[in-house]
């Protein structure tokens, strides 16, 4: 029988406890897929930087039940005995917890650990494991370093070939060959990284998978999926020079505008010594992953059904997340914040996102913070929900029953999608249950972006009544510039847009009139600067929530960072000596500002940051 089951999250944002239907964990087993040792090169301390001083722990978590599937298992690393030796967690620092979306029936699953060894051998150290969902079990295993001694026959790296493209949520694939000498059993074992330097947090190990191995006699052949570590009493298994073994190894990045380097290594028994690869962290033995401040190829939009609302009504929320880039791209969660008073009712038949390919999803009558979590894999390995495909979208579409008194405010419904623990972009719906009789247009947002040749006006209304429609207006000099229709009268939001086909040159206010049928006109006005090359003025994070960073690639000796409210009002001036600075923006959440970078009087770059 199903039960719900509490994880929970620590997040960037929030901490929240979260359901969803999970078998209980106590009818598991638990065992180590990377073997019972960390190898070290006990006569090379001195030299860290040449040798392997990391290694992920695979703990496999087994299934026994023949009928009921496992939601939501969570592993943790809850303890290590000895870190004053020097073993020390690397991943998950924050929250050292492994979620497995799903367990078949007598199936197993992963859960990766990167962790730092010291390079002395003989030191043992107990990890203990805590796995739970509505229950609890523990898994101490002992991990001991052992000597090794660095040498061709061990696993040199043949070659290294990953492929990825420049974008947050991507499916990088690292293959990885590695050339053994005579094995005739007791240890072998291939590692992806070995570096204690590995942004293990950005770069999430999902999966292995074994392409080919002359090893199939002894227990690892081709199509063999997580498995790192191989131990065979036999002989005559592998024997002679030259035997390949080709593994790909599947990550997670949500790495942003930053560069990756991997220095896979691997070992063996040969003759009476365990021996590893002779050229780790060199030559063919290592290779990278860059990525771009335009790796965030995902984007957010949402709308509701209705601006001005009906009290007591239902209506839908249509989240579209877009993914321009060439490839498909995971996403791990979205967070959604309903406007007080909201109760969630449920998915809508046509949403991408269900309860089927969800791990993490709201109940019925929910409020406040809600969570869509997909990782129930429901595409090839190692694919993992939610997956967005090349140059398409899904859409996350749900029913929520607004409060029964009518209200003069207008709330604000915020949604919030992430890669790993990187916010991607937000996007907000505006709604009022009752309150249309006000304003004959309530408008929601006015903003104007400049490109490289041209302005682009946006302007969102959340109700119009009588509304004929839109003049927009350049002020400097004052130029009229055309019409846009309205609604009419709508109860939902509309979006708008006008392009003025002008290269800016500098900053410029545009006034956009709005004019009912009787001839009442209302205008607004938005402030837009002129597009700047921003290659010398580099930011991070962007979504933030507070604090983001700031580095000039200039060569001055004070920069200056102006922030700018949409409107364009000059919110704050930030001054600092060196090129890279910190500027704590939280008294700003929930807004867009604009970021200047002056420096001797030299516009060094202007970007848009969203605050959640």
């Amino acid at each position: 029988m199903q039960k719900w089951a509490k994880l929970i999250f620590t997040l960037q944002l929030y901490s929240f406890v979260l359901c969803s239907f999970a078998q209980t964990v106590t009818n598991t087993t638990q065992n180590l897929g990377s073997g019972p040792y960390f190898y070290a090169d006990d006569g090379n301390c001195t030299n860290s930087s040449e040798i392997p001083r990391a290694a992920y722990i695979l703990v496999n978590v087994v299934n026994n039940s023949s009928s009921d599937t496992l939601f939501n298992v969570n592993v943790k690393m809850t303890n290590i005995s000895n870190t004053a030796a020097g073993f020390k967690l690397l991943s998950f620092e924050d929250d050292s917890t492994f979620v497995i979306p799903r367990i078949l029936p007598n199936d197993s699953s992963p859960s990766y650990f990167y962790v730092q060894y010291p390079c002395t051998k003989a030191i043992a150290c107990n990890f203990t494991f805590t796995i739970f969902d509505t229950d609890t079990v523990t898994y101490v295993p002992t991990i001991t370093t052992k000597d090794i001694q660095p040498a061709s026959a061990g696993g040199d790296i043949i070659s290294q070939n990953i492929v990825g493209i420049d974008a947050l949520g991507i499916l990088i694939a690292d293959t990885i060959v590695y050339d053994f000498g005579n094995f005739n059993g007791d240890d072998m074992f291939f590692q992806p990284c070995g570096d204690t330097l590995f942004p293990v947090n950005k770069l999430e190990l999902i999966g292995s998978e074994v392409i080919t191995s002359p090893f199939s006699a002894c227990g690892l052949s081709a199509g063999d999926k997580n498995k790192l570590y191989l131990f065979d009493n036999g002989s005559g298994c592998g024997a002679g020079s030259g035997n390949q073994v080709k593994v790909v190894f599947y990550w997670l990045s949500s790495l942003y505008n930053d560069t990756a380097f991997f220095k896979p290594y691997a070992g063996m028994k040969s003759g009476s010594t365990i021996k590893y690869l002779s050229n780790y962290g060199t030559g063919d033995a290592i290779d990278s992953f860059s990525t771009t401040t335009a790796s965030n190829t995902l984007s957010l939009s949402k709308r509701a059904s209705c601006g001005i609302c009906t009290p007591g009504d239902t209506i839908t929320y249509t989240v579209v997340l877009s993914n321009s880039a060439s490839s498909p791209l995971m996403v791990d969660y979205f967070i959604d914040s309903l406007p007080d008073g909201y109760n969630f009712i449920g998915l809508d038949p046509s949403s991408d996102v269900t309860t089927l390919n969800s791990s993490v999803y709201p109940a019925t009558n929910d409020s406040g913070i809600v969570q869509f979590v997909g990782k129930i894999p429901t595409t090839p390995f190692p694919y993992r929900s939610y997956v967005v495909p090349a140059s398409d979208s899904i859409k996350l579409i749900y029913q929520v029953k607004v409060p029964g008194t009518s209200s003069t405010t207008s709330f604000k419904n915020q949604v919030i999608a992430y890669v790993g623990s990187t916010p991607i972009d937000t996007a907000n719906a505006w709604t009022c249950a009752g309150c249309s009789s006000l304003v004959p247009v309530s408008m929601i947002s006015y903003s104007a972006e400049a490109f490289e040749n041209h302005v682009k006006l946006d302007w969102i209304t959340a109700s119009e009544l009588n509304n004929e429609g839109f003049e927009l207006y350049r002020m400097h000099p004052t130029e009229y510039l055309g019409f846009v229709k309205g609604a009419g009268n709508s109860m939902s939001t509309n979006n708008y847009s006008f392009t003025d086909n002008i290269i800016l040159h500098q900053s410029q206010i545009y006034k956009l009139v709005q004019q009912d049928f009787n001839g009442i006109r209302t205008e607004y006005f938005t402030v837009v600067e002129p597009k700047v090359n921003d290659s010398k003025f580099l930011l991070y994070p962007n979504p933030a929530s507070g604090k983001i960073q700031v580095i000039s690639q200039g060569i001055y000796s004070v920069y200056s960072y102006k922030i700018y409210s949409s409107t364009g009002q000059l919110l704050r001036v930030h001054r600092q000596d060196s090129n890279t600075s910190t500027i704590n923006l939280e008294e700003f959440r929930g807004q867009v500002v604009y970021i200047e970078n002056i420096c001797d009087g030299v516009l060094l770059g202007r970007q848009r940051v969203v605050l959640f």
